[in-house]
């Protein structure tokens, strides 16, 4: 029997939960053996440049095979493609590779480790995501779930297994442990969903179609705004400044991954739900606007406890050398809240677009803004130094917000409004009482009374409708 709504948005965010903190793990263990100039390497060669060109062996086949309703059939021609563009990508990255190192002042000392490491990467993390977007088309939440965080709990494991035996990490252990983790994942998803793999790719060969097409671009515009954000950010960061720099930001990102867990299970679950569903009143009178506030609630709370304790929990989870990473954390906090707003609107708006001229706006301001955004980064960055990423970060997430508002349908925005006050009661009340308290207590023990309050507050309020919820699953 399937389960519900409530039941699959709780099931992703526990799994993807257990991945961010296998992630956090991860990188805590790491900067304890590596220096800033080396963990700087680190995520430039397996994070930064990896997901760069994943842009373009990916395009927007993971929203093509998420419509629940036609996505599988294309299932054969996204893996066609991804095959083929990875080859040729990895040779023109190759036959460019000294440039791309003096572009970004990498010392050719890395020339041969990042090549490696960029061609052993980029494959499985380019199939990885066509498995995962078929799987989520075929509402099979749970293994898409586990298919985007396998690699990252292997990866902890792999990593953990190499601190505690050999006592040290390098550079190349660590990528190494990477690579493998990467690699058997992938393997492992296969091996478990063969038959679902094999009878997608038997059927028969399909182009996608102009309406697909224009849908899954616009997914894909949408729905990689935040993450071109941050790719930028990371390049400007260490074209402008350095690679050590570009580590600093990377950590500021980590601690957002607290942040990202809400947001990541409403738009893992929108997209399947809104092409499943027969009209947008079904879709916005369902489960889903319940859903949708719970999620909010737990991302605003997440978004007060960075904001007020940055330098703690950087100081906590990291160490005083990556005490930058703090400074300007709230930026990124708050821009996060605008962000899960804005994507939820838009993936609603566009699953029920039909014409060209629907989804034109969308994808004219998406890219309009990424453009913007680089510009201005860099001027900012030049002109303020580390700060212009963040507040450029900021206010490109506020107006990409409100961008979306004009050109969306009211109906869409009103699930966040209703009861909005009840939220905002929540939200001052756990704030006055952080702000009063900090430094009194242990910051983890202020947190926990600060989850308290503000759990009391939002559920008293009916804010969303607990009892629904729990009866539902």
């Amino acid at each position: 029997m399937r389960r519900n709504l409530a039941f699959y948005s709780l099931l992703v965010m526990f799994i993807t939960v257990l991945m961010k903190i296998s992630g956090l793990l991860s990188k805590i263990v790491i900067t304890k053996y590596l220096s800033p100039l080396e963990y700087g390497i680190l995520t430039f060669v397996t994070i930064s440049l990896p997901l760069m060109f994943q842009f373009v062996t990916n395009l927007s086949f993971f929203n093509l095979l998420s419509h629940s309703k036609k996505g599988k059939h294309y299932f054969k021609f996204s893996l066609f493609y991804v095959i083929l563009s990875c080859a040729v990508i990895i040779a023109l990255f190759y036959i460019f590779l000294d440039k791309i190192l003096t572009m970004f002042e990498i010392s050719p000392d890395y020339a041969q480790i990042t090549f490696l490491t960029f061609s052993l990467l980029l494959f499985p993390m380019s199939v990885s995501v066509v498995l995962m977007g078929l799987f989520r088309g075929l509402r099979k939440y749970s293994v898409a779930t586990i298919t985007s965080s396998l690699p990252t709990f292997l990866k902890f494991v792999f990593i953990a297994i190499l601190a505690v035996t050999l006592q040290k990490l390098t550079l190349n252990l660590t990528i190494l442990a990477t690579v493998i983790s990467t690699w058997v994942a992938l393997l492992a998803i296969v091996a478990y969903e063969w038959q679902t793999i094999k009878s997608s790719i038997h059927t028969k060969y399909f182009l996608p179609k102009l309406d697909m097409f224009l849908f899954s671009l616009s997914i894909f515009t949408v729905g990689s705004y935040g993450t071109l954000l941050q790719i930028i950010g990371r390049l400007i960061i260490a074209y402008d400044i350095d690679v050590t720099y570009q580590g600093y930001l990377d950590i500021s990102i980590t601690l957002m991954t607290l942040l990202s867990i809400p947001m990541i299970a409403l738009s893992f679950l929108t997209i399947p739900e809104a092409t499943s569903a027969n009209t947008k009143e079904e879709l916005l009178t369902g489960e889903i606007n319940d859903v949708a506030r719970l999620l909010l609630s737990i991302l605003v709370f997440l978004v007060i406890i960075v904001s007020i304790y940055p330098h703690e929990l950087i100081m906590f989870l990291f160490s005083s050398k990556y005490s930058p990473a703090a400074e300007y954390v709230v930026f990124l906090a708050v821009g996060s809240i605008f962000m899960f707003i804005q994507q939820f609107i838009a993936y609603v708006e566009i699953s029920f677009y039909e014409t060209l001229s629907e989804y034109r706006p969308f994808v004219i301001f998406t890219i309009a803004c990424l453009v913007l955004f680089l510009a201005t980064t860099h001027i900012l960055v030049i002109l303020f130094g580390f700060i212009g990423v963040y507040v450029s970060n900021l206010l490109f997430k506020v107006v990409y917000f409100a961008g979306s508002l004009k050109v969306s349908s009211k109906k869409t925005a009103k699930i966040f409004l209703t009861k909005i006050e009840r939220l905002t009661i929540s939200t001052v009340a756990t704030i006055s009482f952080l702000l009063v308290t900090k430094g009194t207590l242990n910051f983890i023990f202020e947190i926990a009374i600060a989850a308290i309050i503000f759990t009391l507050l939002v559920v008293k309020t009916k804010y969303f409708d607990l009892r629904k919820l729990l009866y539902s699953l």
